[in-house]
């Protein structure tokens, strides 16, 4: 394993969840729970989809956090976090609770309809198919992220993990195949 290269860890995009920017909330979200990775034999479930434009581009990202914060009522954002903490005080009058959260569950509806674009998150770094994996553990080391998106030719082929890149370390220092 001298010279590992990311295209021989990275997950492929037509096995990595991925949605056009114009999709909803709610369809971002429904691609996310169905989504299973299988790399190596190992599961896992993805915490971030790959956002991407008309032209199959890649604009942005987003993870589970991002689509729940753009869910949130726009009456709620507005609001102090402790006047968002006070509402869900079950000291309160029981009636007022339920009236609230009749309100909460509304505009939670109303805004599963906002296009993921809304929410979705810049790209920090990429990473090219044929660098080497260390270039990625620097990368990721750098931005503190645990996901790159693969780039070949300057388009979008696929994602590579820190778990993934952990996997082949350890297996190569395990066997005591250098891959450095």
């Amino acid at each position: 394993m001298v010279n590992t290269r990311v295209k021989e860890v990275m997950i492929t995009l037509d096995k990595y969840p991925h949605v056009p920017y114009w999709h909803t909330l709610l369809q971002a979200m429904e691609v996310m729970i169905n989504a299973v990775l299988d790399v190596g034999g190992r599961q896992s479930l993805p915490r971030v989809l790959l956002i991407l434009g008309d032209d199959d581009n890649l604009v942005g990202m987003v993870g589970r956090r991002n689509i729940l914060r753009g869910l949130e009522p726009r009456y709620l954002v507005k609001r102090s976090l402790q006047t968002r903490k006070k509402m869900f005080d079950v000291k309160t009058d029981p009636r007022l609770t339920e009236l609230q959260s009749k309100r909460i569950i509304r505009g939670v509806m109303e805004r599963a309809e906002r296009p993921v674009g809304d929410v979705m998150v810049p790209v920090r770094s990429t990473i090219d198919y044929n660098d080497h994996i260390f270039k990625a553990v620097y990368e990721m080391n750098e931005h503190r992220i645990s996901l790159l998106p693969v780039l070949r030719e300057g388009k979008v082929v696929g994602v590579v993990r820190t778990v993934e890149i952990f996997h082949a370390i350890a297996d190569s220092l395990l066997k005591q195949e250098y891959i450095w």
